[in-house]
């Protein structure tokens, strides 16, 4: 989670736009449309590893809750259901949480830890974006 100084409308909008994230997203690149049973083509760019992509099904998107499940191979091998989160704590501030749920038999045999770098990073991104667009004049 990360505190951001602008509005969750400007957050939300900020995650919404997925054609965007080559300018501001240095560990995400998603292809799709972000509704419901849609299937999405991901690009995680964890640091300091190789790219990976998978086709992850959108749950829900709601607003301010995005959530979409991703597998390998058949359910209960490796699947991964990710979140985000959008919290207005204000009207100018709020705090975006992003998380995942991995399952499977593969769990304990792969290091997500520089996933979780990719994440926090993500967030830190998010946050310059938002605040900076949050500021511009309208």
């Amino acid at each position: 989670s990360i505190v951001i100084d602008a509005s969750a409308d400007k957050v939300w909008a900020v995650l919404q736009d997925t054609s965007a994230y080559p300018e501001w997203n240095s560990f995400l690149r998603v292809d799709g449309k972000l509704a419901t049973n849609e299937t999405l083509n991901i690009t995680v760019m964890p640091p300091q590893e190789k790219a990976m992509s998978f086709s992850p099904t959108v749950l829900r998107n709601a607003p301010y809750d995005l959530m979409w499940r991703g597998r390998v191979l058949m359910p209960g091998v490796f699947t991964g259901e990710h979140n985000f989160r959008v919290d207005a704590t204000s009207q100018n501030q709020s705090v975006f949480h992003q998380d995942e749920e991995f399952s499977g038999i593969l769990v304990p045999f792969i290091s997500l830890k520089n996933s979780e770098a990719g994440f926090k990073k993500m967030n830190e991104d998010l946050k310059v974006r938002a605040e900076k667009l949050d500021k511009a004049p309208h």
